[in-house]
This record gives C-alpha cells, structure tokens and sequence, in this order.
C-alpha cells in the first residue's frame, strides 16, 4: 500500500511540474532553423555551417530521448536514475 501511495505522489507532483506544457497546445515549426542552415551552407565557409550545425535532420533521436527520460525521472520524480551507455545496450552509466 505503500509503495501505491508513493507511486500516486510522483504521478501528482509529475503532474503539477508539467501542467503548463501538458494543458496547453504547442506547434514547432523549424522553418527558421532550415532558412539559417541554408543561409549559413550558401553563403559561408562549410566549417562555420557544420560547426553551428542548426540542421534538425541531425539529430539523433535515441540519446536525446534517453537523455530527456533520465533528466525527468532524476529532476523530476526525484529519483537514482541511469542511462544506458551509448553504443551499448547491456550496459549503464550511473549518474
């Protein structure tokens, strides 16, 4: 009974935390985004495009989403939590 009782207090403060992004309705839209990385391919130096690197087709979904689980359920929930190592699926890293 305990262990519900708690599991229910993480689900209430979990729910206070994110209220305001889970009771209003978002749009993302990256146009500004590709408009820069095209400005920036075109008319600069390759380097300085790939070293700002404001292209969204990059990004690697498996960490970030890893990243954001771990980051709600230690800053969050307040609880241990780990990451399994990047590249290797049997292993973690504790943080």
């Amino acid at each position: 009974m305990q262990q519900l009782k708690e599991g229910v207090e993480q689900v209430r403060l979990a729910n206070i935390t994110f209220e305001f992004y889970m009771s209003n309705e978002w749009v993302f839209d990256n146009a500004n985004a590709q408009r820069l990385d095209e400005f920036l391919r075109h008319n600069n130096e390759p380097s300085e495009a790939a070293s700002f690197n404001v292209n969204v087709k990059t990004i690697d979904w498996k960490p970030l989403a890893m990243n954001h689980a771990y980051g709600v359920k230690h800053y969050v929930l307040k609880e241990e939590a780990s990451l399994p190592s990047l590249g290797f699926n049997d292993s973690l890293v504790r943080i």
